[in-house]
């Protein structure tokens, strides 16, 4: 069903049903309740055509209804069923039809949010483009330089500042120890994330965040920023 037909033939479709439903309600005996049907064109209206055509089809719904009763012959014993009848099917069909277009009205808020949020990543993706991006390399760093210090216990490695988004990291660890070398890979596994899969606009700021961050403090590897030493 092409649900992006215009209103007024979804208007026009829900009548029909509606008169369809009365027709054969009012040709049909009193005891054969064809109540539930009726739903379905106030739906439509709900779904297709908003909360004033949910309304307007609930009230259309009962005057079809009622009037299908009254020509099949029904007879009440008393005005008071009647209008008890009538009352609680209209209440039915209000809520069937406010019940329809929340369900509408929260899933095209879904799908709006959806979208929103595609179009975001989206974004991202394309400002990711014009991001810098760095890498590391091993060489040495001296320790009156600025740099930022990762250890475990005992220091691991050292990292300075980029030069052309290249950052020099010296390891303090001997890598042919076999005891050192689960430091120096989960070492080299934080440079990859921090330094280089993490794309920001400034890098070095961004590094040195991460040794004030409160997942630092509780982490095992510690990230800990050392400015220049100035010399007396």
């Amino acid at each position: 069903m092409n649900t992006q037909w215009p209103k007024w033939i979804w208007a026009t479709i829900s009548i029909l049903i509606l008169l369809v439903i009365g027709f054969v309600d009012a040709r049909t005996d009193f005891e054969l309740n064809l109540f539930v049907f009726y739903f379905l064109p106030i739906a439509l209206g709900a779904w297709f055509l908003g909360e004033v055509a949910a309304v307007t089809f609930a009230v259309l719904a009962t005057v079809a209804w009622y009037g299908a009763d009254v020509i099949s012959g029904h007879v009440y014993t008393s005005n008071f069923f009647t209008v008890w009848d009538t009352v609680i099917h209209l209440l039915s069909f209000f809520i069937v039809g406010k019940a329809t277009f929340k369900i509408q009205s929260t899933l095209d808020l879904a799908n709006k949010t959806s979208e929103r949020l595609k179009q975001a990543l989206f974004d991202v993706e394309v400002l990711e483009t014009f991001l810098p991006t760095c890498k590391w390399q091993k060489g040495t760093v001296r320790q009156e330089t600025e740099h930022i210090e990762l250890s475990c216990d005992v220091p691991i490695a050292r990292i300075t500042a980029p030069d052309n988004y290249i950052y020099t990291v010296e390891f303090l660890l001997d890598e042919n120890n076999p005891d050192h070398v689960p430091l120096i890979k989960w070492a080299q596994s934080q440079l990859d994330h921090y330094l280089v899969e993490m794309k920001v606009l400034n890098p070095w700021e961004h590094a040195k965040s991460r040794c004030s961050e409160e997942s630092n403090a509780s982490s095992s590897l510690k990230w800990a920023y050392h400015p220049e030493e100035k010399r007396i």
